[in-house]
């Protein structure tokens, strides 16, 4: 005999089976929404998403009080919290097991203790007075194209980086974006993330703030596409200049840009946390590199550098099923601790494995980007992810958007030209920019590898571009790296013949670097000659080729 169907009253569906409310109700099972609750008094059932209660509240409720009952009964019962060293705190179940990382005891214990934690050297972390320090330094230290510090910019000024006015506050994100703007929120004690309105944030901080039960932080308010906010918060210059998705879509007005559609959306982001709210260590989706600027609050980052030894030990605490044991403890002598007080800039390079804590209620700006300057540490970060998701059999968790797309087209509009540029000119890239050679050499392998997956095991991370498209830009930038790696190759054996020269004194047959080839001598040799930077470099003729 076929079971009654169960009809949501304010929707008006049907659902033949009722499913029981499950006490932990995360961000990663949407279809939640269309699972059913019942009033405890009425016994009416809604679906989730029609009960009236938010995704946050989900597997906080014991007793459910429909609208219709509240009069009569009072809102809705929550679960009382007794087990506090746990993350389903509220099962009684879990009254005697081992403290996890990040409930509520842990975090109140930790606060007592994480003093202890040492400070960074300069080797790890530099701190400068403002932009236009942190400009020189880091010029001084190589770079974009050689960042493997942080840096502490205590004053915004020379960093030519835009912030809201003194006195921006949650209640200006709410009357900007709409109360019922959704967000997705972290619940600390529970380490889990569910959609939460922002309004409702803003009451959550505000009410009581020195009695909270719970505690709950949003990292990922992205607002590049909001037309008043993304003026109101800009990124530093050197991060817009750097950026590989500011140059991909610096003009979506172009004929020929890139759909805005595709462009990853994560550089323009705003974070608010309550005090005492902890973040678990992490490494930044993508291998991204950070900038994070404390607008109100304080911040207590615990960082890790981006060493193999660290990386081992980090996946395998990523991989581990045993939620009472802290990173930090296993990290030892590499962790680090690196307060970022309000109105100061925190720059973290690619890898960096942190955890934070919120001393303060806090706000923050910030944004994640890719630069050719840690390519190589941004795919190794990648491959860790895969291996991360492929070991634990979860592909949920953040991950950079539309990664491969980006490095196909970055091949393609960016690398592959200035290549081109130069195998026309007969120089060779190592003397012109011997960074981006070495970044085309590396995008070009990881490109090769991922068309071989797509051909060989049909999987396609990447499905905006066709197969056949993919395998031609593959093919051409062979062609034109092959032809580059000929030129490197006839300079370094006339380098090779002109060193052997030297060795043998022979003056008349080996002129000075500095000394110019008559014009005969460059014919009779059958080769021009290039200035590389304060040095003329024969190379060989080429007959130019008209491009199609």
């Amino acid at each position: 005999m076929s079971k009654e169907p169960l009809v949501c009253v304010r929707c008006s569906k049907f659902c033949h089976d009722k499913k029981v409310m499950s006490k932990k109700k995360s961000y990663r099972y949407r279809e939640n929404d269309n699972k059913w609750i019942t009033c405890y008094h009425c016994q009416t059932s809604y679906h989730f998403l029609c009960s009236g209660l938010e995704e946050y509240e989900y597997y906080l409720i014991d007793k459910f009080y429909c609208s219709k009952c509240e009069p009569k009964t009072g809102p809705s019962v929550r679960y009382e919290m007794v087990a506090p060293q746990r993350h389903a705190w509220y099962d009684p179940n879990e009254k005697n097991l081992d403290i996890e990382v990040g409930s509520k005891t842990w975090v109140e214990d930790f606060i007592t203790w994480e003093k202890n934690v040492p400070e960074p050297s300069a080797d790890e972390v530099r701190v400068v007075k403002d932009g236009h320090v942190f400009q020189k330094v880091f010029e001084e230290l190589g770079g974009a194209d050689n960042w493997k510090h942080l840096f502490i910019v205590k004053n915004m000024d020379g960093l030519d980086m835009k912030m809201p006015k003194p006195g921006f506050d949650l209640e200006d994100l709410v009357r900007i974006l709409g109360s019922d703007y959704a967000v997705d929120t972290i619940d600390v004690f529970n380490q889990e993330t569910y959609l939460m309105k922002l309004d409702t944030i803003r009451k959550l901080f505000r009410e009581n703030p020195e009695n909270r039960t719970l505690l709950y932080n949003f990292l990922f308010l992205e607002f590049s596409d909001h037309p008043e906010l993304k003026e109101m918060a800009r990124p530093p210059r050197f991060v817009q200049d750097i950026s590989m998705a500011k140059r991909l879509w610096s003009d979506v007005t172009s004929k020929s840009a890139l759909s805005d559609d595709h462009r990853p959306k994560i550089e323009q982001i705003c974070a608010a946390a309550m005090a005492n709210s902890y973040t678990d260590f992490h490494v930044d989706f993508g291998g991204t590199s950070v900038y994070f600027h404390v607008f109100k609050g304080e911040k207590i980052f615990y960082i890790a550098a981006p060493t193999e030894e660290n990386f081992v030990m980090y996946q395998a605490h990523e991989t581990s099923t045993d939620s009472s044991i802290w990173l930090g403890h296993t990290l030892k002598g590499a962790l680090k601790r690196v307060v970022v007080k309000e109105g100061q800039t925190l720059l973290i390079p690619a890898g960096w494995i942190h955890a934070v804590l919120t001393t303060i209620d806090s706000l923050a700006f910030g944004g994640n980007f890719l630069h050719l300057g840690n390519l190589i540490m941004h795919m190794r970060v990648v491959d860790m992810e895969n291996s991360i998701r492929e070991e634990i059999k979860n592909e949920e968790g953040f991950s950079y958007p539309n990664f491969e797309y980006l490095h196909w087209m970055y091949m393609k509009i960016v690398l592959l030209d200035k290549i081109r540029e130069a195998n026309d000119q007969g120089i060779d890239m190592r003397e012109l920019n011997s960074n981006i050679w070495t970044a085309s050499q590396l995008m070009k392998d990881k490109l090769e590898i991922w068309l071989d997956r797509e051909l060989r095991f049909n999987v396609v991370e990447d499905t905006i571009i066709k197969f056949n498209e993919k395998k031609k830009l593959v093919n051409l930038v062979q062609n034109v790296m092959k032809a580059q790696t000929k030129i490197q190759e006839t300079r370094d054996q006339l380098m090779g013949e002109k060193q052997k020269r030297k060795c043998r004194g022979d003056e008349n047959d080996c002129p000075s670097s500095s000394a110019k080839y008559t014009k005969k001598s460059k014919k009779d040799n059958g080769f021009m000659m290039k200035k590389i930077g304060e040095e003329e470099i024969p190379v060989e003729k080429k007959e130019k080729k008209r491009r199609n």
